[in-house]
């Protein structure tokens, strides 16, 4: 009687009985193939052959803009400062339109070091003003280790955690999956462009800059959305300014000085591997024979927008209220130079 009962029970409650069964076959699967898949970040896998933009890209801009403007580079190269400059100064003034990214070309050892150094930074919210420094570096050679560690120490960072991230080998593959990834675009040559995924013919800076900026007028015709970048100043969605940070003790110190940027008598700028900070006096020195004319490229610094003469053995001095890349020339024999603004 017992059997018979036990018998119908189990009938009467077969569909649960196989529906738990196969509830538990998946649950045990799921967790099967939870445990074997890599924990590694970023993920290296999502970066298809023909992607512009990498999951760990750092991105310098509003979320969603109409335009984005992606420079490879070697990050050494003295020759790609100007156009570095000119893509930051193309982001001060269209930032409402453009975002940014640079990412790394170079089969150098220690230029690939100084691209593993600025992905490291960027773990701490400081990509682009590590880059800031580098490409401001006085470019006669390439910054060794202990130059990458200075420039960490000068920009404030977790000195310890950025030299253990150094030693990581996560930091190589992505940099290793960066060059790859440029190779399988076709690139041959740094600095090379890509607008909105499509690859430029740029000769000069100044071409790149009047390319962007008439691209600017149609950008409300070609709209088009990011996918999961990693946009690094801005706190959401609805932020369209970058957020000012504290200067670091270091940075304070530093704003006391004079920065000098000096006009040799061989006709060319010379200053500091470092930059001026906000609030510091930046000091133009003519150290040159002949009278100079120094002549502000990027406008709108109050009494910073008409040229300066400056006489031989003379000085011209500026404190800049604000922060970003300033370019100035010297109008007579067309050297110009570059000096970013920490803020």
């Amino acid at each position: 009687m017992k059997k018979k009962n036990y018998l119908k029970l189990i009938k009467r409650n077969l569909p649960i009985f196989v529906t738990g069964t196969l509830l538990l076959t998946v649950f045990i699967i799921i967790i099967g193939i939870s445990q074997t898949r890599r924990s590694e970040s970023p993920d290296l896998t999502a970066i298809r052959e023909t992607d512009v933009i990498a999951p760990h890209t750092y991105l310098k801009g509003v979320p969603n803009a109409p335009l984005v403007l992606v420079m490879f580079s070697d990050y050494t190269s003295k020759s790609e400062l100007d156009y570095y400059g000119a893509m930051l100064s193309l982001y001060q003034d269209y930032r409402s339109h453009l975002s940014i990214a640079i990412r790394p070309y170079t089969s150098e050892p220690n230029a690939i070091l100084v691209a593993k150094a600025a992905q490291v930074a960027g773990e701490q919210g400081r990509f682009w003003d590590y880059l800031d420094e580098i490409f401001s570096w006085k470019l006669e050679r390439i910054p060794n280790k202990s130059d990458l560690i200075l420039i960490a120490d000068v920009l404030g960072l977790d000195e310890e955690k950025f030299s253990a991230d150094m030693e990581d080998s996560k930091f190589d593959a992505v940099i290793e999956a960066d060059i790859s990834n440029a190779e399988n675009l076709g690139i041959t040559y740094t600095p090379a462009f890509f607008l909105n995924g499509e690859e430029l013919d740029i000769t000069d800076p100044e071409h790149l800059e009047r390319l962007i900026k008439e691209e600017v007028l149609e950008a409300g015709f070609t709209e088009r959305r990011r996918t999961s970048p990693i946009l690094e100043d801005f706190d959401d969605e609805n932020d369209l300014e970058p957020k000012e940070r504290e200067l670091t003790p270091i940075q304070k110190e530093r704003q006391q000085e004079i920065y000098e940027i000096v006009f040799t008598e061989f006709g060319e700028w010379e200053k500091g591997h470092l930059n001026p900070v906000k609030g510091q006096r930046v000091r133009w020195v003519n150290s040159s024979l002949e009278a100079i004319i120094l002549r502000p490229l990027d406008k709108g610094y109050e009494n910073l927008n008409d040229d300066v003469p400056i006489e031989p053995g003379e000085y011209f001095e500026y404190t800049f209220p604000t922060g970003g890349p300033f370019r100035f020339l010297e109008a007579n024999s067309r050297k110009w130079g570059m000096i970013t603004i920490e803020w």
